[in-house]
């Protein structure tokens, strides 16, 4: 039997979000990892996060409140500090990037996870900060694990003296959302295409808008439904008006039951994203009986394999006639989601910690 191990999970990304796919990240490994003989421990004080549910409280809210989250911050990594004081740990396995984890690291290896080079590919005048943080965690890590083929090559790229063999590819798993609900908030269309998440620069959500304009015309029972993201800024409701679809195109934020609602109640699930370093909707919406059309670039061909249906990054046309099949033939449509249920159950968090365990295992030395 091998031997335990002790890994720790610092407070970075339970900090910066409430929700999100970084913190799900962590949170899913660790609710995995006492089947694999390993002990891991998430590190956080005055946290509010969804995926630890012992700090989604008010005490999170107040402690903000009386110290202001950037103390909270701080506090967590003086508290950080004296756990790795007290404790020794094999691996550290910090939840983003901030350098102060290698400055504590002891004896300790440490492995990062690389879930995309988005800041340096699409935000290069503005996030140097981050880059410069995310450079540091590649070069003085142990290990990396990359959540995709194309991220691996993209860190390669960027940085080509990093040894291809520090970096291990693999993949996420397929969070399952709660049990459907439909929204109460907002009356639901009876026939929509779904947007989900950002809309901004790479991730292109007006594209959609005005990819499917003359379909929207020459339909007019179909809506195009865009879910989180945040209110429609003014540019944005000035373009859709530009558009003239200022009745047929919607937006809103759910929660995860309603969200999963609509997955599976719409025509379509539509991802134009320039670039993802994995593409976790697209298996949210496999796993709710939801055709998916995606771009073909970075890594959303590697998740949605043969089930989902691609267009080239320009090509509005494709996009339109991809839409209009899925509506227009039902046969395609459900062979569509057929693939895509096969699909989703690539994906799992079992293996996806099965793998990370290999990684850690190899860098204290134990032979598999």
């Amino acid at each position: 039997m091998l031997d335990k191990i002790n890994v720790l999970y610092d407070f970075q990304m339970f900090w910066h979000q409430k929700f999100g796919g970084v913190s799900r990240y962590h949170a899913e490994l660790s609710n995995i990892s006492k089947q694999y003989n390993i002990n891991i421990d998430i590190l956080t004080y005055g946290v509010k996060n969804f995926y630890l549910n012992r700090n989604l409280n008010k005490s999170a809210d107040l402690l903000a409140l009386l110290i202001g989250r950037r103390k909270v911050y701080l506090l967590n990594k003086i508290l950080t500090k004296k756990q790795l004081n007290n404790k020794h740990y094999d691996i550290i396995h910090p939840t983003w990037y901030d350098p102060y984890i290698f400055d504590l690291k002891g004896n300790s290896k440490i492995v990062v996870t690389i879930h995309d080079m988005i800041h340096e590919l699409f935000w290069q005048d503005t996030q140097q900060d981050e880059i410069v943080r995310k450079r540091e965690a590649i070069y003085n890590s142990d290990a990396i694990i990359a959540i995709s083929e194309n991220t691996k090559r993209d860190i390669l790229k960027l940085y080509p003296d990093i040894p291809s063999d520090k970096i291990s590819v693999i993949y996420h798993g397929t969070s399952h959302l709660p049990s459907m609900k439909k929204p109460s908030n907002f009356k639901v269309p009876e026939k929509y295409i779904l947007f989900v998440g950002g809309r901004h620069d790479y991730k292109r959500g007006m594209f959609v808008a005005k990819a499917l304009k003359e379909l929207l015309e020459k339909y007019a029972d179909i809506k195009i439904l865009y879910i989180g993201g945040g209110n429609f800024n003014k540019k944005e409701l000035q373009y859709i008006e530009e558009l003239g679809l200022t009745n047929r195109i919607m937006q809103h934020d759910v929660d995860d039951q309603s969200l999963a609602y609509l997955y599976a109640n719409a025509i379509c699930f539509v991802y134009p994203s320039l670039y993802e370093g994995f593409g976790l909707p697209i298996l949210e919406a496999f796993d709710n009986n939801c055709p998916v059309i995606c771009a073909n670039n970075s890594s959303l061909p590697e998740v949605g394999g043969n089930a989902a249906l691609y267009f080239d990054n320009e090509d509005a046309g494709k996009l339109a006639k991809a839409v209009e099949m899925l509506f227009t033939d039902n046969s395609i449509r459900q062979k569509c989601i057929e693939l895509g249920r096969i699909r989703c159950k690539e994906f799992t968090w079992e293996k996806c910690f099965e793998e990370t365990s290999k990684v850690y295992r190899r860098m204290i030395g134990e032979m598999l």
